[in-house]
């Protein structure tokens, strides 16, 4: 399965790489934007623990942290695209604007 590889790099630029299916490294190519978060650092980590760690074993102890952070999933979003420059719709009303990177 190809991965979608977004960080931060040192100078606090959004960085996104591709990692194709059964390579070892991530593409050379990628493309660096600057983006300023509209959530906050302890958020952004709840995202983070959310995505990359309760999603790969979501029971147990983690049942209630995990069910507090999907339901700030839709008000985190709506936060974001609020944040976003230029338009807000694309394709028709409704359907949230994706800035190209």
């Amino acid at each position: 399965m190809d991965r979608l590889v977004a960080s931060f790099d040192a100078d606090g630029r959004l960085d996104v790489r591709v990692q194709r299916s059964g390579d070892l490294v991530q593409d050379s190519t990628h493309h660096s934007v600057e983006w300023a978060s509209p959530l906050d650092g302890a958020t952004l980590e709840d995202l983070r623990w959310y995505l990359e760690d309760y999603l790969t074993a979501p029971f147990a102890v983690y049942e209630a942290r995990g069910a507090r952070i999907q339901q700030q999933l839709p008000l985190w979003g709506g936060t974001s695209a609020s944040q976003r420059p230029g338009p807000t719709t694309r394709h028709g009303a409704g359907r949230p604007a994706c800035p190209r990177i």
